[in-house]
């Protein structure tokens, strides 16, 4: 990790000084993890490590320099903070963060508790494999499905539990089918064309389907790309209705409750749509994303 980088999240980083003891810790507080978690506890009774330098103990990270230096800083600022939280119980809803995996080993006492976040793909699975079972253990994993407990149990040492999505599973939705069909889209940023090549293919079939039948295509998008993407396929000549983004805890499933029909390729929400009694259909292109 360059210099620089370190000064930038410094900088814009939240800053707090004081060193809360407290017997939950959650590790990595990214997306809606703190409020997940404070659906079942008290937000008292838990600490937040913030795994990305969005916060940063002033505190804990002076004795973290005192100690080690500036090697390996942000691993040494982990495992410090872990220290000096003094936490028994250690979650996580990240666990596609690796470096998790590897805690349980520094600290043997505590207790590490993993909720799968989302489906797997071929290069989580692929890092899992880059690493042996002794060195990726915790106490518990609470995952989706028996699939993919076979899977992971192979390369992490934990008792597993099926308890489907965790969000799903906290989710209260009065479910209607008003709308007529809503596509759930992947497209991220890192892509390097506006809409990747399996999800042009699916909703060209969509389009012209819903065109033919007078129904209303919508298109929920997981990062805003609204402009971009809806002038996109507008240049393909791709019939869609609307273009729905929010970054509001919970609103994906509070748009696509409402759909007769919900269409995806291997949508983490697909599958939470489907545990919630809604109509699914699955198109499987995979992860075919090859240039047009």
């Amino acid at each position: 990790m360059n210099l620089f980088y370190i000064i930038q999240k410094f900088l814009f980083a939240r800053w707090k000084f004081k060193i809360f003891k407290k017997p939950i810790l959650l590790y990595d507080g990214t997306g809606n993890s703190a409020e997940n978690l404070s659906q079942i506890i008290s937000r008292k009774k838990f600490d937040v490590f913030y795994n990305r330098g969005e916060e940063i103990n002033l505190t804990i990270l002076f004795l973290s320099i005192l100690k080690n230096g500036f090697y390996k800083l942000k691993k040494n600022y982990k495992i410090e903070y872990i220290k000096q939280i003094r936490s028994k119980i250690v979650i996580t809803f990240v666990d596609t963060n690796l470096g998790f995996f590897k805690l349980k080993k520094k600290f043997p006492q505590k207790i590490f508790i993993a909720f799968q976040s989302g489906i797997k793909g071929e290069d989580i699975i692929k890092n899992l494999n880059n690493n042996s079972k002794q060195s990726q253990k915790i106490d518990y994993y609470f995952v989706f499905s028996n699939h993919y407990a076979e899977i992971l149990k192979k390369k992490i040492n934990a008792k597993f539990y099926i308890s489907g999505s965790f969000k799903a599973n906290i989710l209260s939705l009065k479910r209607t089918e008003k709308k007529d069909l809503i596509f759930i889209s992947k497209q991220t940023n890192d892509h390097n064309y506006p809409v990747v090549y399996h999800e042009l293919k699916i909703l060209n079939i969509l389009g012209n389907f819903c065109k033919k039948n007078d129904l209303n295509l919508d298109i929920i998008l997981k990062h805003d790309l609204r402009k971009s993407y809806s002038d996109y396929l507008t240049k393909k000549k791709i019939f869609f209705s609307n273009v729905f983004y929010s970054n509001k805890p919970n609103s994906a499933y509070e748009i696509c409750k409402d759909y007769k029909l919900i269409v995806n390729s291997d949508s983490t929400l697909g599958y939470e749509m489907l545990s919630l009694k809604k109509k699914v259909l699955f198109i499987c292109y995979g992860s075919l994303e090859s240039k047009q």
